[in-house]
């Protein structure tokens, strides 16, 4: 009978120190790829952030300028930052409450938020102005300042 002989030859297996030196050079050379796309993601994310309040102050202002056009009385400028407008739905407001810029039915005192500040540690503010006021035409200007940004829009009456 013959005896099965194991011939063990060096070349055969991996050892330990060269599977720690692969898992370490992938380590590195993950790190080295891995940065650049997690910057890439968080730069995305934040520039995903601004463009949505971007659209969201548009709409907005949109809003407002469009209860202006179709008011059925004259809005006024109770304060130099906020807007109230009669309309068919009641008397309305628009103001900042908090970080959220808000529209207030004044009847029912509930709010709708049109949008929220993202970040809070830069000022904003709003302000209404009538720019002209006369018998026939009435026009109003309205600023929403953010981030050091200006968002004008000017609406009149429509009669």
């Amino acid at each position: 009978m013959g005896v099965a002989r194991f011939i063990h030859n060096a070349e055969d297996g991996v050892t330990l120190i060269e599977m720690v030196a692969t898992i370490t050079l992938l380590a590195v050379i993950g790190g080295f790829i891995g940065q650049p796309l997690i910057n890439l993601i968080e730069t995305k994310f934040v520039i995903d952030e601004q463009t949505d309040q971007e659209a969201d102050i548009e709409y907005a202002l949109s809003r407002v300028a469009n209860d202006i056009r179709f008011s059925s009385g004259i809005p006024t400028c109770p304060t130099s930052n906020a807007i109230e407008i009669p309309g068919s739905a009641g008397l309305v407001e628009y103001k900042y409450r908090g970080t959220d810029f808000v529209i207030v039915n004044k009847e029912f005192e509930e709010g709708e938020v049109l949008f929220s500040v993202i970040d809070k540690d830069e000022p904003y503010n709003f302000y209404c102005e009538r720019l002209l006021e006369t018998p026939s035409t009435n026009l109003y200007e309205l600023i929403l300042k953010l981030d050091g940004e200006s968002h004008l829009v000017r609406a009149t009456p429509r009669q």
